[in-house]
């Protein structure tokens, strides 16, 4: 069973992010009953008065190395032990989520959007202004999972993406090419520089896909010479 861990913002506003936590691991646990859902918030609370800042930190940080993947909430940004933990999670290739919506179009994929007749492509943005891309048999069915995807967000009436109908994941590589060629972008897995078509097309140091990511020519230099293999998720904008 896998196991993820939910890295939010903790200290400056403890009980509003306590609570905020809470919420999530609520929505993670009904959504997906088939994973593991780690809050660190929530398994340092017992010893969060006994010991220091530094000490909690590196115990979480134990936490996240026995976990599958991380899923980043709330302004992790803003927040030094939320930097640690995306930057554990990028040193030890782990799956790095960017917020819920994120999540469950990664995941999501394994629990019910099976391949099926007569499914179509739709999508929205959320708020970070990520496309969440579903395929659906119904624009009610679509939106469904869509909202269940935003969650906090104000419903919005999906879209319809006729060209992505032949396609069952957004997560295909081949889906992606084809995306791009529609104007479509994926930020690079190292430095979330935005990645297009004439990026891909660029004659002597084109991006490079390597592990279901997508690496900007600079990053993908680095990577052929530094030799290291890389196994998070790009980011589609």
């Amino acid at each position: 069973m896998k196991v993820f861990y939910l890295s939010h913002p903790f200290t400056g506003n403890e009980e509003q992010n306590r609570l905020e936590t809470t919420k999530l691991m609520q929505l993670l646990g009904s959504l997906f009953p088939q994973y593991v859902f780690l809050s660190p918030i929530d398994a340092m609370k017992p010893l969060e008065h006994l010991l220091d800042y530094d000490t909690i930190l590196s115990q979480t940080l134990e936490l996240l190395k026995r976990s599958d993947g991380i899923i980043l909430t709330g302004r992790w940004q803003k927040s030094h032990g939320c930097q640690a933990e995306y930057d554990l999670a990028k040193k030890l290739c782990l799956s790095i989520s960017f917020g819920i919506a994120d999540f469950y179009q990664q995941y999501g994929t394994e629990k019910d959007f099976g391949k099926g007749t007569g499914r179509k492509a739709w999508y929205r943005k959320d708020r970070y202004g990520s496309y969440v891309i579903v395929w659906a048999k119904s624009e009610t069915e679509a939106k469904d999972r869509l909202d269940a995807a935003c969650p906090g967000e104000p419903p919005e009436t999906p879209i319809r993406l006729p060209w992505a109908d032949p396609f069952h994941s957004d997560k295909e590589q081949a889906f992606q090419y084809e995306a791009m060629k529609h104007g479509f972008g994926y930020a690079c897995a190292a430095c979330k520089a935005i990645i297009t078509w004439k990026d891909v097309q660029r004659s002597g140091a084109p991006a490079v896909y390597r592990n279901g990511a997508w690496y900007c020519p600079a990053c993908a230099y680095d990577l052929e010479k530094n030799g290291k293999q890389k196994d998070t998720k790009g980011e589609v904008r």
